[in-house]
């Protein structure tokens, strides 16, 4: 990631690089980016890094095509509405106190494995928020034992191998290969769990059509019943069956992955700033108190510790880069990207440019202050990647991640052996991730 960093340096406006077999053109300034990223023909995502995340869970909304994509985007616009995320408020809040009962348990162990407890934590939400595992199809993955974490856990590991391994570059070679077989029987496993969950929500979305029940009502803003993506994906026909798996599997696998990584690099910016994790601790117990639990309205006055995970977004984007796949010659500036190339988007570099930052490296929540960010250029902050194909679940993301920093920091102090984000290497996988882990640990409040 460093040797990436420093190339970004040398040039800043553009650089042809080679991605493994793939020539790809680096597109370092904003106003460029701006207007390539939007544009009708650069739509279409990269399918060298797309392509097998594709094969492992099938063409979902984050991995189809453009003419696809635009059918499913807006089908499942709605599901991620404010009042659909309010409703799931309580379901953060239980997967939150697990959470914090998980880490308290753990306490001073400085090698407990915290990005796993994470994957746990995010894939019960996930599961709860897009296709409801209460019907029928329990997971309780924070207090018993069940494999299905890990299971995403290895498809992840070797997705990020076969992107980033040479010779897999190679069809002839991957396809022949031990791991193709073992990312194979990942994906079976994980395409069983979301099939046997979206047959069971189809029969008992059949008996509530005929029974005339409806799902969800709202009643001058208080949550009677949750309509969870399923729900909404289910009352439009022009779904198949194996659309609403490959829907359910690639966002819940992506919103799994990305907050866990997120939550990761979030505590370990609260180990490193103890002044920070103060503040954080401060608004909670005004806001919230010390043991309610948090609501829907609650969230927007939680505005520090919105800032304090934006601000770890910057430091520790989950995604470091974005790509487009080029159809037909793009023209940049002076240079010429052609038909079969690849144009990427660096946020990393972005979210830590000189150029674009006052002393980057510092952590500090208040550059997200209205006034702070009135002047920014907004390409210069794109955690959730930026445009029309930005991530349809940032929202989503946002309030997980909100609520469960304030249920974590009111009960616990976080610690890192780390002495400064200096000394924090990243390194590449499928996403990113903190080379090394995180070296956090903490000791009950």
């Amino acid at each position: 990631m460093r040797a990436g960093l420093k190339i970004c340096k040398e040039y800043p406006e553009i650089v042809k690089i080679w991605l493994g077999s793939r020539l790809a053109y680096m597109v370092m300034q904003p106003q460029d980016i701006a207007k390539l990223i939007n544009r009708p023909n650069l739509l279409n995502k990269d399918p060298s890094f797309y392509s097998l995340m594709a094969e492992l869970l099938g063409d979902g909304i984050l991995t189809c095509e453009e003419s696809k994509w635009k059918v499913h985007r807006k089908l499942l616009a709605r599901s991620f509405s404010q009042k659909i995320l309010d409703s799931f408020v309580s379901i953060f809040n239980e997967q939150a106190t697990d959470f914090v009962d998980v880490l308290r348990k753990n306490a001073t162990h400085k090698d407990f494995p915290l990005y796993m407890a994470a994957i746990r934590c995010h894939l019960e939400n996930a599961c709860a928020f897009f296709s409801a595992s209460t019907m029928g199809v329990q997971l309780n993955l924070q207090t018993t034992s069940n494999d299905i974490a890990e299971t995403l856990y290895e498809a992840i590991q070797l997705f990020g191998k076969k992107i980033f391994t040479l010779r897999y570059h190679s069809e002839f070679i991957w396809k022949h290969s031990n791991d193709k077989k073992k990312i194979e029987a990942s994906a079976s496993k994980i395409n069983e769990l979301f099939r046997r969950v979206v047959n069971k929500k189809l029969q008992d979305y059949e008996e509530k059509r005929k029974n005339g029940n409806k799902t969800y009502d709202f009643d001058d803003g208080s949550i009677i019943q949750r309509k969870v993506v399923l729900d909404l994906l289910l009352e439009d026909s022009g779904f198949s069956e194996e659309e609403l798996r490959e829907e359910i599997n690639t966002i819940v696998m992506a919103a799994t992955e990305t907050s866990a990584v997120t939550t990761t690099s979030i505590l370990l910016c609260m180990g490193l700033f103890p002044e920070i994790q103060d503040k954080v601790y401060d608004e909670v117990m005004r806001v919230v108190g010390p043991d309610k639990n948090i609501e829907y309205n609650d969230v927007p006055k939680l505005e520090y510790t919105e800032r304090v995970v934006k601000e770890s977004l910057r430091l520790f984007p989950v995604l470091a880069m974005v790509g487009r796949h080029v159809v037909e010659d793009v023209v940049i500036g002076n240079y010429v990207a052609p038909a079969g190339t690849c144009l990427v988007f660096p946020i990393l570099h972005m979210h830590r440019s000189e150029e674009h930052w006052k002393d980057p490296l510092k952590f500090d929540p208040d550059r997200f202050l209205p006034e702070n960010m009135a002047d920014r250029h907004p390409l210069t902050y794109f955690p959730f990647s930026f445009g029309v194909r930005n991530c349809i679940g940032w929202k989503y993301a946002m309030m997980s991640q909100t609520v469960l920093l304030a249920h974590v920091i009111r009960k616990l102090r976080i610690f890192t052996e780390y002495k400064s984000i200096e000394e924090v290497e990243t390194e590449l996988h499928a996403f990113t991730r903190i080379k090394g882990g995180p070296k956090v640990f903490v000791k009950a409040r």
